[in-house]
């Protein structure tokens, strides 16, 4: 099994993962790419649509105009960084 198969939405690692249950006990949040059109939830990173993205119960979410490499927008940067300032200073 390579890396691409593992990743496709019918990959029996994958569909096993979903199942499993997401901790109550550690706080999470969702950065969610929409290529800067503005229109989630009907858009994608390009790579990974909304829905996939999305968590209901994520603590905060934030959509960047960014496409998949979210991590390295500005404002996505900045919601990092929120988050780790609140997680040491409550």
């Amino acid at each position: 099994m390579n890396s691409i198969r593992f990743l496709l939405p019918d990959s029996p690692s994958i569909k096993s993962i979903q199942r499993l249950p997401l901790s109550c006990d550690i706080p999470y949040y969702s950065l969610i790419g929409d290529r800067g059109r503005g229109d989630s939830p009907n858009n994608s990173d390009g790579v990974a649509p909304y829905g996939s993205s999305h968590l209901a119960s994520a603590v905060s979410e934030k959509i960047v105009p960014s496409g998949h490499g979210a991590n390295e927008d500005p404002t996505a940067i900045e919601e990092m960084r929120r988050i780790l300032l609140d997680a040491i200073n409550p």
